[in-house]
This record gives structure tokens, sequence and C-alpha cells, in this order.
């Protein structure tokens, strides 16, 4: 009986943070969107309900991947690319030519998810945002909770927020529910 209701809680919890992210996706409207960690697609699929017509994601596991490209074959406006995100987002960044929404979410997170030489690229995909000529882009950051984790290398949310300032001072700031309330960071431009 504890088990059941274990898993059902489980559920619940996935079902309301996937209603949520989509609510969240379609709030952040911009031509991209770029995600790290396609992981099973519903961060895609999210996207697309939320009315993205451009999108981009970058799965360092190779049967994600593969089942990604199955499952979004018919989209042709969904682009998929197999690799760190850290070495792919500079070559994702290439294709953008005005403001995205970039839904970072590739850490390793146990179980069969893929893993390269750090739990979290987090650093490096903030860089490569950092240099990209355009300062305007939405930043989402699922998982605020694992900072300061071993699960995000011990990186600390400030340091995080640090880094989202070097790319454009003028960021706003703000909190989004995800799995737990306020789970996910939200930096955006405000509109002048």
């Amino acid at each position: 009986m504890r088990r059941c209701l274990a898993m059902l809680l489980f559920f619940c919890a996935v079902l309301v943070e996937a209603r949520t992210t989509c609510a969240i996706f379609a709030k952040y409207p911009n031509k991209y969107f770029v995600e790290s960690g396609s992981y099973r697609g519903d961060g895609i699929q999210m996207a697309l309900d939320a009315g993205f017509k451009n999108i981009y994601s970058i799965e360092l596991g190779l049967n994600f991947y593969k089942n990604c490209c199955v499952r979004f074959a018919s989209r042709p406006k969904v682009k998929l690319f197999l690799g760190s995100s850290a070495e792919m987002m500079p070559v994702v960044l290439k294709n953008i030519d005005a403001p995205a929404t970039f839904w970072l979410d590739g850490h390793y997170s146990g179980a069969n998810t893929a893993k390269a030489d750090t739990n979290t690229p987090i650093l490096a995909e903030l860089e490569a945002i950092r240099k990209h000529p355009i300062k305007t882009h939405t930043i989402l950051i699922d998982d605020v909770r694992l900072f300061g984790t071993i699960e995000f290398d011990f990186i600390e949310l400030q340091e995080i927020i640090q880094k989202i300032l070097e790319i454009n001072p003028k960021y706003q700031i703000t909190y989004e529910d995800g799995y737990i309330s306020n789970d996910v960071l939200v930096a955006y431009a405000p509109i002048q």
C-alpha cells in the first residue's frame, strides 16, 4: 500500500510539473526554443504545444537522441543534436539570429541518463550564450533546488546568477514553479 501511494504521488508530481513547464514556456515566447537535455522529448513536445516553431534540442545519450529522432521525424522545425551541450551549444547558436528561449536542463540525473566530463554543463552553456551577439535571450534553468549539490557539481546559485549578469547586466531574475516551488530560474531582458 505504501509503495502504491508513493508511486501515485510521483506520477502526480510529474504530471503537475509537465503542465507547469508548458505554461512556463508559453509565458516566454521567442522565435527560437533551445533545450539542453532532450531526454524523452517531453520538453520538445511542450515547446511545440506552447507555440514555438523553431526548436533545437541537444542530447548526450545516444538512445534518448535516437528515440527523439523517431518521435519528431515528422516535425522539420525540430532540430536534434547529439553530443554534450557544452560542445554543441556554440554549434546551435550559429543558427540563432533572433532572441531565443533557452531551457537548460542537460544535467546528469543518474540511472540511464548520460554524463560527460561534469554532472552539469550549465557554466559552459551560459558561457556560449554570453559569447553570442544577441543579449536579450530568455534563459530558463530547471532544477534550482539542485544547486550546491553534487548533482550540479556543487555550483552555487549565486555563481549562476553572476554568470547570467555577465551576459546582460540588465537581466531580471525571477523564479517559476517546477518540480517544487521556485524550481525554475528565469532570466529575461526587460522590454525597453
